[in-house]
């Protein structure tokens, strides 16, 4: 199953920023209320429920007035989102990147619109209370865009452009939006020649960069050259790719169905209620710069067994769309070899040292063990996802990892078909069961 690709209007981000600037302007959402505009009403919506969820300090006279003009103001903004037409609301969520594809009439908009952290719950509501009391409101939303390469491509070793990746805005004083890949299996995250050039990053450290109305930190970028493959297509337009460093400034949380992220800067503890809702928390392990996960590759009926080979460490990659493994890893799952009539040849790529190797495709199932709840043990069975097969994976023999070692890439295409939750710096994975 592929992904879907979702083209996000440019509307949508160029809105991100002045949306999420909730904390700065926390006197606009009280005056937003009576705005006669409906993307001002959109705006004062987020500012309000924002305001309320994150409890930031505010004098201790103006706590009781405050929390009374809160409710005023959500209660007002509740009555006009009853009082607009359905093509208005599809307009305020489409604007901030929302698929509104799926939701046909005014309730369901309005449901999609909650969901999303951009309309606040009707005011008194035993659902919105329950939402605050166990949820931390992300102080960033954005709209999440999946990258289709004009051709299908396999790993060349020195990225991975085999299909749909994802893409998130990026802002500068000077630029905005910027559209950047994310791509795990880099240690630091690269910018176009370009675009590093105007920033004044050519040298130094890339600064001066936010995730919305969010900083993001310093980062030691790589350049990479304004015509290389691992930018994905010249219509995506795509100004660099966020490693490993980026992802520990941010906990993430990627709804690749409604094309939204929702991020909040790491910290100390986890922001409260983050991950999703029943899933499988997973551990993750970093070795030589990048995320591991502990993993059982799987066989298939066609390979002539079901049962999990033996525990190895993979290389979560979410730059790349299909997974990866070596002969050694596919052999312990029942995969004989290039002639195997389970695996079809899919072409080759270049080894460390240039000389180019044969790669192969075969359908295989990960089976990744984690807690549910946080407490109870369980697994997230991946079945029949893509992998490509070869004598080793570049990418990987280049950073030190043994070659003969059973070793495994995996891509988006088994983390993140629908939606998943991420925090490198408290190193958790969170997958639906």
């Amino acid at each position: 199953m592929a992904l879907v690709p979702f083209v996000v209007p440019e509307a949508a981000v160029h809105q991100s920023p002045l949306v999420q600037n909730a904390d700065r302007n926390w006197a606009c959402s009280l005056r937003a209320a009576s705005m006669a505009s409906q993307v001002a009403l959109g705006a004062s919506l987020f500012i309000g429920a924002s305001r309320v969820r994150r409890g930031k300090k505010i004098a201790r006279g103006s706590i009781g007035d405050s929390s009374r003009n809160i409710a005023v103001a959500e209660r007002s903004n509740a009555e006009r989102l009853q009082q607009m037409s359905a093509r208005e609301l599809k307009h305020e969520l489409q604007i901030r990147g929302v698929d509104t594809q799926a939701s046909p009439d005014k309730q369901l908009l309005l449901e999609l619109g909650m969901e999303s952290g951009i309309f606040p719950y009707s005011s008194g509501g035993r659902r919105r209370l329950s939402r605050i009391s166990q949820v931390d409101e992300p102080p960033i939303v954005v709209a999440l865009k999946q990258v289709t390469q004009d051709a299908d491509l396999i790993p060349s070793g020195a990225g991975f452009t085999d299909g749909e990746r994802l893409a998130l805005p990026i802002w500068s004083d000077s630029h905005g939006p910027m559209w950047f890949l994310l791509d795990t299996s880099l240690k630091r995250s690269a910018v176009r020649a370009s675009i590093a050039e105007e920033l004044g990053s050519v040298g130094r450290p890339c600064s001066g960069l936010r995730f919305a109305s969010e900083p993001v930190g310093s980062l030691d970028v790589q350049i990479v050259p304004d015509d290389s493959v691992v930018l994905g297509p010249d219509r995506a337009n795509i100004s660099g790719l966020l490693g490993v460093d980026f992802l520990h400034y941010f906990d993430l949380d990627l709804d690749l169905q409604r094309g939204i992220c929702r991020a909040w800067p790491s910290g100390p503890a986890l922001p409260r209620g983050f991950g999703l809702p029943d899933a499988v928390e997973i551990e993750l392990f970093q070795d030589k710069g990048l995320l591991l996960v502990d993993a059982q590759l799987r066989g298939t009926v066609c390979s002539g067994t079901d049962t999990c080979g033996p525990p190895l460490r993979a290389v979560l990659d979410l730059g790349q769309t299909h997974s990866a493994c070596n002969w050694v890893a596919a052999m312990q799952v029942g995969v004989r070899g290039p002639n195997d009539p389970c695996t079809r040849r899919a072409g080759e790529w270049n080894d460390v040292d240039g000389r180019p190797m044969d790669v192969h495709e075969a359908d295989l199932g990960v089976e990744l063990p984690g807690r549910v709840g946080g407490v109870l043990p369980g697994t997230r069975l991946c079945g029949g996802r893509l992998f490509w097969l070869a004598e080793s994976l570049p990418i990987l023999k280049r950073l030190g990892f043994i070659a003969s070692d059973p070793m495994a890439v995996l891509g988006l295409d088994t983390v993140g078909r629908v939606r998943f939750a991420i925090s490198a710096k408290h190193k958790r994975l969170w997958l639906p069961m």
